[in-house]
């Protein structure tokens, strides 16, 4: 069974990705940034565990969704915190095929 790659810092609730290399996971997939693995000492909150770093998953497939199947984009800080715009698709496509 692979690994459940959470979307957030079980600590903080900070934003994380699959490709980060800076998370960290116990054995029971509780998963923390590095700031919080280290404000932990690398010892789960949970299960006491020790914190090690997660693998990247490997993008083996890019799927393309059609424009007209989308209908809200988020965006995403450098820092993985969701920024506080968010954009309608209708607008966008707007901006982007105006002729």
């Amino acid at each position: 069974m692979p690994l459940e790659m959470k979307h957030y810092c079980d600590g903080c609730g900070k934003r994380l990705f699959k490709r980060a290399e800076d998370v960290y996971i116990c054995s029971y997939e509780s998963t923390y940034c590095s700031e919080c693995a280290a404000e932990k000492n690398f010892e789960c909150g949970c299960c006491k565990g020790r914190l090690e770093k997660r693998p990247a998953r490997i993008i083996t497939e890019i799927k393309v969704i059609p424009l007209e199947n989308i209908h809200e984009i988020f965006i995403y800080n450098v820092d993985g915190n969701l920024n506080t715009q968010s954009f309608k698709v209708d607008h966008l496509k707007d901006a982007l095929f105006q002729s």
